[in-house]
């Protein structure tokens, strides 16, 4: 999956960022999904997988969460 795949905010139907913290040479990191408008986080981290591994899964997360706007 990438970043163009994120669907809109559940809540208020903006268009969350995705950041990522950490790199390739640190033992933890993370991914993260966030609304500015309505400050709602998902976040997916990892010590043994790296950045893209949990890119995918907070992806993957944030996609199948329930959507009251339909």
């Amino acid at each position: 999956m990438t970043p163009e795949q994120i669907k809109p905010c559940p809540f208020c139907g903006n268009i969350p960022e995705l950041i990522k913290r950490g790199n390739e040479h640190t033992k933890k990191v993370s991914t993260e999904i966030y609304c500015k408008n309505c400050n709602v986080l998902m976040v997916v981290g990892a010590i043994r997988n790296n950045l893209k591994w949990c890119e995918e899964k907070v992806i993957e997360k944030w996609n199948k969460r329930f959507n009251p706007l339909t």
